[in-house]
Parts: C-alpha cells; sequence; structure tokens
C-alpha cells in the first residue's frame, strides 16, 4: 500500500461541549437544584463526579452536594 503525502488540508475545529451544569458561572453561595427523575442517590454520585472534573481544571473551588427526596442541589462552598 502506497500512502499519498498531502499539503494543504485544513485542521478541523473540534465543536467546544456545552456544559450540563452551570459550574463556571457559580460564585461562593451559589447552588442549583437538578431533579432528573432518577435516584437522588444515584444523580448526587453524578454531580460529585462533574463537580470534580471541573474542579480538576479549576483548582480554587469546592462544591458540596445533598440529596433530597424530590432531587439533589449542589452549592459552591469555596
Amino acid at each position: 500500500m502506497k500512502i499519498k503525502i498531502e499539503t494543504g488540508v485544513p485542521v478541523p475545529v473540534q465543536a467546544t461541549r456545552t456544559p450540563k451544569y452551570p459550574f463556571r458561572d457559580m460564585v461562593v453561595g451559589d447552588s442549583f437544584f437538578v431533579n432528573d427523575n432518577i435516584d437522588p442517590k444515584r444523580m448526587q454520585q453524578k454531580l460529585a463526579a462533574a463537580a470534580c472534573m471541573f474542579v480538576r481544571k479549576n483548582r480554587n473551588c469546592k462544591f458540596k452536594t445533598q440529596a433530597f427526596p424530590a432531587g439533589v442541589r449542589i452549592w459552591r462552598v469555596e
């Protein structure tokens, strides 16, 4: 097999994903509530994991989650 080298082919621009949760817009004391009609404990795990991924890139913040019968609330605490 012969592979041809090409010049001038533009690199595709990778589309950025719209964030699902508003972590970037939150300041200390802000919170939001999520009710996705799934088990609140499972939703809490999903939100905690999403917050953890955000904190890995933005180390100057911390979040706290709390499950309630109707859903989950997450606060920015630092």
